[in-house]
């Protein structure tokens, strides 16, 4: 089996947006700025720093995965007051089915990931799934496994 990771950090990912750009002027120059909303940026370092506490409280480091990598997210938003009904049928959670999209939501968390070096790009992720959940605890449950093939 290649290599595995699993964690669970208590920050809900951002949805990411398409870039914003500016154009801005100065002394016979233009110049095109692309960047993130703030939150965005701020909730992607939060993130880092949950995934770098999460792996340094079990002692483990990470060495970048190679080859095809599957990503499962679990993305648990806090229940609603007016959702309480299905705990009374003994669940402990209930299908999102309201936005953010499950898309834009691992796009952060793909970048993150990327960005501390799980995977070299984030194009080696060949199996993604996200599920959205409201429930407890509030948070997102990462797991990526490096695929091997089979042994003959």
């Amino acid at each position: 089996m290649g290599r595995h990771y699993e964690f669970f950090i208590r920050i809900l990912p951002e949805p990411k947006q398409s870039v914003r750009s500016t154009v801005l002027l100065a002394k016979c120059r233009t110049r095109i700025h692309h960047h993130q909303t703030r939150k965005i940026t701020e909730n992607a370092e939060a993130m880092r720093g949950h995934i770098l506490e999460a792996l340094n409280a079990r002692g483990e480091h990470i060495e970048p995965m190679e080859g095809p990598v599957t990503v499962d997210l679990l993305v648990t938003f806090p229940p609603r007051q007016c959702d309480g009904w299905w705990q009374n049928l003994g669940r402990k959670w209930w299908p999102k089915d309201t936005a953010p999209d499950g898309e834009q939501l691992a796009k952060q968390v793909l970048d993150v990931l990327e960005s501390l070096r799980f995977f070299k790009n984030d194009a080696q992720v060949w199996r993604l799934t996200v599920e959205k959940v409201f429930g407890e605890p509030v948070g997102t449950r990462v797991t990526m496994l490096q695929w091997e093939p089979p042994r003959l």
